[in-house]
């Protein structure tokens, strides 16, 4: 019985560093998420630009919307839900930078593609180009949203 007692303590000790082992490998994959988030976000930092943010912007001036293709390999994953893209566009209504700010990275690569061939109307819909003045670009957001069809 005695063996028996030690057999269970050693499994148990064994087991816990496993644990701990794993545990330590999950954080060190959620830091580095992390700082693959942040250098992403240097590169959805529009402030360079000096964009005007103006509401209602793209359902005012929006001629031509693309819808991402659902990329297969999130389709056969199961991977749904929103992506929220930030936009610049300038004056002649064309869409210069896009950045999905968050979702599964397959779902983002798709977005930034159709979210680059959206059209708006030239000088920020202003009936004239006069009251644009200097103005170069406005920054806006578009959501998608993935959704699977049943079958």
């Amino acid at each position: 019985m005695h063996l028996l007692s030690v057999i269970m303590i050693v499994l148990s000790i064994i087991l816990f560093c496993a644990c701990q082992s794993n545990y330590k490998n999950s954080e060190a994959k959620q830091y580095s998420n992390l700082a693959a988030q942040k250098s992403s976000d240097k590169e959805c930092d529009f402030t360079s630009y000096h964009p005007v943010w103006e509401s209602h912007f793209v359902s005012r001036t929006v001629t031509k919307k693309v819808e991402p293709i659902y990329p297969s390999e999130a389709a056969h994953r199961g991977v749904q839900g929103r992506v929220n893209v930030k936009i610049l566009v300038n004056r002649d209504g064309n869409v210069e930078k896009a950045c999905a700010i968050d979702g599964d990275q397959t779902l983002k690569d798709a977005v930034e593609k159709a979210a680059l061939q959206w059209k708006f109307k030239p000088y920020f819909g202003a009936p004239n180009a006069a009251k644009v003045g200097s103005r170069k670009y406005t920054e806006a957001v578009i959501v998608f949203n993935f959704v699977l069809g049943t079958k």
